[in-house]
């Protein structure tokens, strides 16, 4: 039986990495290459999909719902239905675009708009393996996250670094309404990753429309 069901929403331009960050934390041990990087083709998101992350804490149970939105403007309205009731928001940019970075803001500004309470934020910064083409700083990716009140990471979806720093929002969100919880007296349905507590599993559920043309991991979505 499952006692809660959780949103966590993922947020960016379109290309910067996200679809590319979720199919690899899905797959954390895949690499087709001999160098370590994952050549697996990911379809451009139109549309939505999410993967399922079962959390067990004793005898109770929450499904973790991630959420993958297409970063297309023109879908931008059509998403905006799915910020509410989610509890945390994994927001991407690409280190190589500048574009995609002055763009987070806005996108955090839509997702507070439609949120019922405020979010537990992540911020990554996408593509860290483009060393000779990055546009944006560390610095400045830590600035923002600061602004923003968000945990900081950046990732390479291509070779795999840092992206189970979503585990780390997950524990977070799961923190948060735990001490929700305690504060309405409702303790079996949100509590947070206490010793023993393990993911059960992972399933991906896709629910978009296809397009042609693919994209190496870590290269588009």
């Amino acid at each position: 039986m499952v006692d809660r069901n959780i949103k966590i929403v993922l947020l960016g331009n379109s290309g910067v990495g996200k679809t590319s960050i979720l199919w690899k934390y899905n797959n954390p041990s895949t690499f087709d290459s001999e160098d370590g990087k994952t050549e697996h083709e990911v379809e451009p998101t139109i549309g939505y999909e999410y993967i399922t992350v079962q959390e067990k804490i004793g005898k109770n149970k929450a499904n973790v719902h991630i959420w993958d939105t297409t970063g297309q403007d023109r879908f931008r309205s059509i998403a905006s239905n799915y910020y509410r009731r989610c509890a945390g928001a994994i927001c991407v940019y690409d280190v190589t675009n500048r574009e995609s970075f002055n763009a987070i803001e806005d996108w955090v500004d839509q997702l507070r708009n439609y949120c019922d309470e405020d979010p537990v934020l992540l911020l990554i910064g996408n593509k860290s393996d483009k060393v000779s083409e990055t546009e944006v700083a560390t610095e400045e990716g830590e600035k923002l996250a600061i602004s923003l009140n968000a945990a900081f990471y950046e990732t390479s979806a291509l070779f795999g670094s840092n992206i189970q720093c979503v585990d780390k929002l997950i524990q977070e969100v799961l923190s948060v309404m735990h001490k929700k919880s305690l504060i309405t007296g409702d303790c079996t349905s949100t509590q947070s990753r206490y010793p023993g507590a393990s993911i059960l599993s992972v399933k991906t559920h896709t629910t978009k429309s296809k397009v042609k043309g693919k994209s190496k991991c870590g290269c588009s979505k």
